[in-house]
């Protein structure tokens, strides 16, 4: 293909690419980690997930930092149209921040925020909590969460 043409051959565009649905993610970061949860989580699963930061963080009194991230933007002239691709991307960047402005050693994430960040972020310890709406309801759960933020996989 022509390199001028602005074609990459065999990719998709953004015209043609699967549009991604409203989405929204709540950034939490104490110390050196950093916890990702959909942002539309309830009020208590949101509490659940900054007692799990207080817990990975040693820091259980101290108040995180928190941010949210909304796709689409409401500014920037980017629609709804724009594609997944381009909101993992953007996803990707708002997390990118977080790692560097808090020197992020370790991510812990929902499945819902599993399924729309990028896998290929580097240079961090990534831990998948279960859904936090069963991890307040599941003892087992818990321990197994304990366990694995212990031992850091």
């Amino acid at each position: 293909p022509d390199p001028s043409s602005g074609s990459s051959g065999g990719a998709v565009s953004a015209a043609e690419e699967p549009a991604a649905d409203p989405f929204s993610v709540l950034s939490l970061v104490s110390g050196d980690t950093l916890v990702l949860v959909d942002g539309s989580a309830s009020r208590r699963d949101q509490r659940l997930a900054m007692d799990v930061l207080g817990a990975a963080s040693g820091d259980g009194a101290g108040k995180p930092v928190s941010r949210r991230f909304h796709w689409p933007p409401a500014e920037g002239g980017i629609g709804i149209h724009a594609g997944a691709g381009a909101a993992r991307r953007a996803l990707a960047a708002f997390v990118d921040k977080d790692l560097a402005d808090h020197a992020v050693r370790r991510v812990l994430y929902t499945p819902d925020v599993a399924a729309r960040w990028p896998a290929d972020s580097t240079g961090v310890t990534r831990i998948e909590l279960p859904a936090l709406a069963s991890l307040g309801q599941d003892p087992a759960a818990k321990r197994d969460l304990w366990r694995r933020l212990r031992s850091g996989t």
